[in-house]
């Protein structure tokens, strides 16, 4: 079947404020699909074998987190070359915050480098990407219905996205509409208006130009792809020089040091989203995710570990990093 069930109940674990333990029933997640119907009219003998799959895999449970951002607006922020080693209370002190106030997953790794177009594809859609499967993407244009912009329409969102570099870079003023942005801005379709586009763009000028357009148009879902914190990672880089000051000081080697300056400017450009959206009185209502597309992959995994908080391997560890999932009522 496919309607919505009701699982037998489950007990909840003694309360430790003195309450009396009650029991509670959890929905399993089931779409409305007639997978049966799907098998019985399906031609093409890959499609009906991956409809029998889905039809016979069982359903995951709703718990206690199912529902808790229902109906608030989304942010969703696609950061360049952001990784843990960045994080810093005195230097970066919005994203210390949001990491810590928020939703704190521990065991979160970043994509497996390929480049930040595998990055955007696995954080917008949930799916692994591989060279192929990228280059499909790229050059077939699928409509995928799960993805993060389409997944919004559906629910009547306001759904955009901006980048701060130029629009056309992976394709995107195809691949964005693809995951369901179709009100897609970049250098070169817009954004140019707005703010320098020279290299490197800023990520503050982009959040401060471009929240007006939608924090008041509620529901909303936004999708930003930063570019401030990409490499190489420079004394002469004009955003390095813009925050070099934070780092100045810091025992570390000339590289590391520059990549740690490049990050403060991420941490800005959440502090001018965060004041805007409080400013027009959405912050409460709004969800702020963000996730890095890749590790800093210029810098050496010496370099890497001169700022880490333990030895980091260059295979797996080199990728651990941190999820930003946050609400200002958390």
């Amino acid at each position: 079947g496919y309607e919505t069930e009701i699982i037998e109940e489950i007990e909840e674990p003694p309360q430790i404020d003195g309450e009396v333990p009650g029991t509670i029933t959890y929905e399993k997640n089931v779409m409305n699909i007639d997978f049966s119907s799907l098998i019985d009219n399906e031609s093409n003998e890959i499609l009906k074998e991956m409809h029998k799959y889905f039809n016979s895999t069982g359903a995951t449970y709703q718990n206690e987190y199912t529902g808790m951002f229902k109906g608030k607006n989304l942010i969703f922020i696609l950061a360049e070359g952001f990784n843990e080693v960045a994080v810093d209370e005195t230097r970066i002190p919005t994203l210390y915050k949001l990491i810590h106030e928020g939703f704190n997953f521990t065991n979160f790794y970043s994509p497996v480098f390929l480049s930040t177009t595998g990055g955007e594809f696995q954080a917008t859609t949930g799916l692994v990407p591989t060279q192929e499967i990228l280059k499909n993407w790229k050059s077939k244009t699928p409509s995928i219905d799960f993805a993060l912009g389409h997944s919004f329409n559906a629910l009547g969102y306001n759904v955009r996205s901006f980048h701060n570099w130029t629009y056309t870079y992976y394709q995107r003023d195809k691949t964005m509409k693809t995951l369901g942005f179709n009100n897609y801005m970049g250098c070169g379709n817009g954004m140019e208006k707005l703010l320098k586009c020279d290299w490197l763009p800023s990520d503050v000028e982009m959040m401060e130009q471009t929240t007006p357009m939608y924090q008041n148009i509620e529901p909303f879902v936004t999708y930003y792809v930063t570019v401030s914190g990409h490499s190489p990672y420079v004394s002469g880089a004009n955003i390095v020089k813009k925050h070099y000051e934070t780092v100045k000081d810091l025992n570390m080697s000339n590289n590391i040091k520059n990549y740690l300056s490049s990050q403060v400017e991420l941490d800005k450009a959440l502090e001018a989203l965060i004041n805007s959206l409080q400013a027009s009185g959405t912050l409460d209502n709004t969800v702020i995710a963000l996730v890095g597309d890749h590790y800093p992959y210029t810098l050496s995994i010496d370099e890497m570990n001169e700022a880490a908080s333990y030895k980091k391997d260059d295979i797996v560890e080199v990728n651990h990093s941190n999820f930003i999932l946050w609400n200002n009522n958390m």
